[in-house]
């Protein structure tokens, strides 16, 4: 089969992407997902138990494309998480709006006596919500430049997944994730400025293609799976990342 190009940018496509790599522009329809169950494809599947039953209740276990959308204002922000076809999986919504505008004034925490931009901020909490609005999980890191911890728990507190991120050179980062026993799950490393990233499981092999554009006036992450692995943990690691530059 011949390979796709981008319609507006005119790059090839990647095999099975929904969103061009170099500019996110959606492509083909004909990459929307079947829900042909969690393993069709016959791959091993990534992740833990409690994130594959998180990713069922949210109705995104066999979804395999993802856009993360900024919604609401300074006051109310929010993401809402759907599939290619708008269709709404979940929302990840500020709880600690005070701390998140005391960073941005000034470039510093308020009354912390003046650290430097690369201060750790204070920890900013995300709650995850299903489509009906109940709370499913939290999500809480803490950055400073792109030096970043956070923690995915579910509703009872109990962990789901860990990331850290080191900065590696100008606009770069590292990331490395574990589940809660301390099994690597997710390794990428790069220049978020680029645009793009690919995270790799603990035996290197590709599971997620995540985009960063630019040009959005909102922001717009486009999140692309590889395998049968679990969604959520990519997902809530792509969004992650892409908070250690605001």
């Amino acid at each position: 089969m011949s390979a796709a190009f981008c319609s507006k940018c005119g790059k090839p496509v990647y095999p099975g992407g929904s969103f061009c790599g170099f500019c996110a522009t959606p492509v083909a329809v004909a990459n929307a997902p079947v829900d042909a169950g969690p393993d069709a494809s016959g791959a091993q599947s990534t992740g833990s138990s409690d994130l594959e039953s998180m990713a069922r209740a949210l109705g995104a276990i066999t979804v395999r494309n993802f856009v993360v959308r900024q919604e609401g204002n300074v006051n109310q922000p929010r993401f809402v998480v759907t599939d290619p076809t708008d269709r709404l999986l979940f929302v990840l919504q500020n709880t600690n709006v005070q701390a998140r505008l005391a960073l941005e004034i000034g470039g510093r925490p308020r009354g912390t006596g003046g650290e430097n931009f690369g201060a750790m901020s204070p920890t900013r909490t995300w709650s995850l919500v299903d489509g009906a609005g109940t709370p499913t999980a939290t999500l809480a890191f803490q950055h400073g430049g792109s030096l970043g911890d956070a923690t995915l728990d579910d509703i009872s507190g109990s962990p789901l997944l860990r990331a850290h991120s080191d900065p590696q050179g100008f606009g770069g980062y590292s990331l490395t994730s574990s589940l809660p026993d301390g099994t690597p799950y997710i390794h990428s490393a790069g220049k978020i400025n680029r645009g793009e990233q690919e995270y790799r499981d603990a035996s290197g092999t590709p599971v997620a293609r995540v985009h960063f554009p630019t040009v959005a006036a909102r922001e717009t992450i486009y999140v692309d799976l590889g395998g049968s692995g679990e969604p959520i943990g990519p997902v809530v690691l792509a969004f992650f990342v892409s908070r250690l530059e605001k």
